[in-house]
């Protein structure tokens, strides 16, 4: 078998020998634009929502806003918006606090978890001292200031001073009264004298008398003052002034007295935070902003932009007063101008809605759903629609746009247009803009009175059926999509609440049952006409809350569970014969996640299978003969460890992973493959000097030999297929990378049948 495949490789390469140098023309002539939207083989990228920043801050050059996975900024140079995320060099996610250093010309980035990052015209360098120390408490960034090219972080445990080369200079802790940990909200300087704003109040200490300022003793608190041992919020210095703020106060430090500022009454309890501004102090409320003027020292209030949700401002130090940026909770972050005209632009990125929960292939689209409003027991609402990746844009489809739909739980592609599920409102035919729910259908309300059709998902048969999992009596619904409806009551009240549909290739329907408490699975097989419970206590299924199930390529059923995984190695026969047992799968000896959470499941095109845990994503080799990665927070631009669902592009291999921080993608080579060689890519070609990546190719046949040559018929390298793709690093045996040329691509299966022969450029 193999010489038939050598032969093969070989008579090829005999006629690819009279090639000549059109070859490299006609290759950059034909080359497919359908890699433009694709990442390289083992690579990432993000799809994060960037509608609520929290932070911004102004650079030399650039503006940037901090988001809950990373930064925005805006560059002035070309009007563009762009991002920064862990796929782009960040250490972390939970971005807390954000400074720039205009005398050494840093951005300071802190995060919750201590972690450091600065960004400097040479790049980004990670400073983990904080994050890897042994402190217990927590390490929450909250401010950062500067003091002689160091960094003040005021922190939920004290103050710690921070060298940009990493190294700690000073760590002031127990600053409370008695010697306790009092978090520190942030810190301002002033002819040699730290001012911090904690939750006892302001302390203040002398940088240059050579006080032991880590005996909690030699801060000095104004114990007469209205400062004293209460909760401060911020503190800043403002036109050679330290003022502090309380939730309803603003204070100014005049001589030794503390005196406070009168503001809008209307402001009440709501403010927020104070930093300097060009025009004078800034003060941030929850639903206004203003500022003091630097010499009267009278507040002055500033219209906000309306729909504004403020979280953090500055004042643009570069224009004429009264221009300012802001960080807002729904819209990105804005440039607004109050005088002499009135402007409010907003600046944002595409991405998905906020808190994704379920994902879903469409057509070849992404589907990203929403965390869902489950409280059924009221109208059911999360005023949200559905986000939908294409053409490697995100686009976010509003309830008024599919007929005031929200709480959508899933969607599906049939040749009556593509249906959208609602877990409240039915099903919406987004082709005919119909809706079906309890008033004109035989789906049902869970509860009287409650207005709710509770619908969590929907799939096809091998007739085109559309098979429905409404929570009611009548659970699961078939619907040819026209006139004809049949409800199946399964006699319990268990099957009534199904919280996902799958049907198999044999098929069979598979339900997980259960919303606040497990109730295992339900199984129907369409053909026979007759269902099965699977549950912990009739088969060895590790536990009754089932949060994902999926089929194998040899037809396995796949769970995903709280306390595990388990399968039936076969689907064939186990509902008619209820005595067959599931089975659990073994890894190095022993039972694979036993009594850990699984929460997704997803099989490749390889047949290998992807796991989202608790503790990150894992792929295992077919039949779990190897872990082949094991991705976490710690080595990977994963934003948590807490994987909520997984979804493969079968044409790709793009593996998309929404997680509780945010939803990032991982290419693979494992393309789903056929018995023949189909529409085959090579990404990216030309391989240029920059790129350090993997050389994807997709469309293979199923598991074929992968030689690489050179012209002349040397051989570079060769690999197997992982199901319909292959990879290479471009480089040679010797792992020298390969010169500059054209290369020629074989690929056969075992009886060197089905062939295909590529050609690549690579220029270094």
């Amino acid at each position: 078998m193999k010489q038939d495949v050598e032969i093969v490789f070989t008579k090829t390469l005999r006629m690819n020998q009279r090639a000549n140098a059109l070859i490299l023309f006609f290759l950059f002539l034909t080359f497919d634009s359908y890699g433009q939207e694709l990442i390289p083989m083992g690579t990432w990228r993000s799809h994060f929502n960037y509608e609520q920043t929290h932070l911004v801050e102004k650079t030399t050059s650039n503006v940037f806003a901090a988001t809950a996975q990373g930064l925005m900024y805006y560059d002035p140079e070309d009007e563009s918006v762009n991002k920064l995320t862990k796929v782009d060099g960040l250490s972390d996610v939970g971005i807390s606090a954000l400074a720039f250093n205009g005398e050494d010309e840093y951005l300071a980035i802190g995060y919750q978890n201590g972690n450091v990052d600065i960004i400097t015209s040479d790049g980004i360098q990670n400073l983990p001292i904080l994050l890897n120390s042994d402190i217990t408490e927590s390490k929450k960034i909250n401010h950062i200031s500067f003091y002689n090219g160091n960094m003040n972080l005021s922190t939920d445990f004290g103050l710690l001073v921070l060298t940009p080369e990493n190294q700690v200079i000073e760590a002031y802790q127990n600053l409370g009264e008695n010697g306790e940990i009092i978090a520190v909200r942030s810190s301002a300087i002033l002819l040699d004298v730290m001012y911090l704003a904690t939750e006892e109040g302001v302390l203040a200490g002398e940088l240059t008398t050579g006080d032991n300022l880590q005996d909690f003793n030699n801060w000095e608190r104004y114990k007469t003052s209205p400062v004293y041992n209460i909760d401060i919020l911020s503190i800043a210095q403002s036109s050679g002034s330290i003022f502090a703020a309380s939730n309803n106060t603003v204070y100014k430090f005049v001589g030794e007295q503390w005196v406070e500022i009168t503001i809008d009454a209307s402001l009440g309890n709501s403010l927020k935070k104070i930093r300097a501004g060009l025009t004078g102090l800034l003060v941030l409320a929850e639903s206004d902003f203003g500022y003091i003027d630097s010499g009267f020292d009278v507040y002055h209030n500033v219209e906000v932009p309306e729909g504004a949700v403020i979280n953090d401002i500055l004042e643009e130090p570069k224009q004429e007063p009264h221009t300012y940026w802001y960080a807002d909770e729904n819209q990105g972050f804005s440039r607004f101008t109050t005088w002499p005209t009135y402007s409010d632009v907003h600046f944002t990125l595409d991405g998905p809605l906020k808190d994704v929960n379920k994902l879903k292939l469409v057509d070849g689209d992404v589907f990203s759903f929403s965390e869902l409003d489950t409280d059924y027991n009221n109208p059911v609402s999360n005023n949200l629609g559905y986000s939908m990746f294409s053409n490697g844009e995100w686009k976010t489809i509003k309830p008024d746009e599919i007929e005031e739909l929200s709480n959508i739980s899933d969607a599906m592609s049939t040749k009556y247009g593509v249906l959208i599920t609602s877990f409240g409102d039915g099903i919406l035919n987004s082709e005919s803009n119909e809706v079906f729910d309890f008033t004109n259908s035989p789906l049902d309300e869970r509860e009287a009175g409650t207005g709710n059709t509770l619908v969590s998902g929907l799939a096809a048969d091998h007739s085109d059926n559309i098979w429905i999992a409404n929570f009611s009596v009548n659970s699961l619904l078939k619907w040819n999509g026209e006139e004809e409806w049949e409800a199946f009551d399964f006699g319990t009240s268990a099957a009534s609440e199904p919280t996902s549909i799958r049907i198999n290739e044999n098929n069979q329907v598979w339900m997980s049952l259960g919303l606040t408490v497990g109730q295992g699975v339900l199984a129907y097989d369409i053909e026979a006409d007759v269902s099965r419970y699977v549950t912990a206590t009739t088969t060895s299924l590790p536990s009754n809350r089932v949060n994902d199930i999926a089929f194998g390529k040899d037809n396995e059923i796949w769970f995903a569970t709280d306390l595990g995984i388990a399968y039936f190695p076969f689907s064939f026969g186990v509902i008619e014969d209820q005595t067959v047992d599931v089975s659990l799968p073994i890894f190095e000896q022993s039972i694979l996640f036993e009594d850990k959470q699984v929460n997704a499941l997803a099989i490749d095109g390889g047949n290998r299978m992807w796991v989202g845990t608790q503790d990150g994503l894992w792929l295992f080799e077919e039949n779990f003969g190897s872990l082949e990665e094991h991705f976490t927070v710690d080595n990977s631009p994963l934003p948590s460890n807490s994987v909520r669902d997984l979804a493969i592009h079968p044409e790709t291999a793009e593996l998309f992973v929404a997680t509780d921080q945010g939803m990032v993608s991982y290419r693979s080579e494992a393309t789903e493959g056929t018995n023949v060689h189909y529409q085959v890519k090579i990404f990216p070609n030309p391989v240029l000097p920059e790129f350090e990546g993997l050389v994807g190719m997709s469309g293979l046949a199923n598991n074929v030999r992968v030689k690489i040559t050179t012209i002349a018929g040397q051989l570079v390298r060769e690999m197997n297929a992982v199901g319909g793709g292959a990879s290479w690093d471009v480089r040679d045996y010797t792992g020298r990378r390969v010169s500059t040329g054209v290369y020629l691509i074989f690929s056969a299966d075992q009886e060197g049948k089905e062939t295909f022969v590529g050609k690549i450029a690579v220029i270094d």
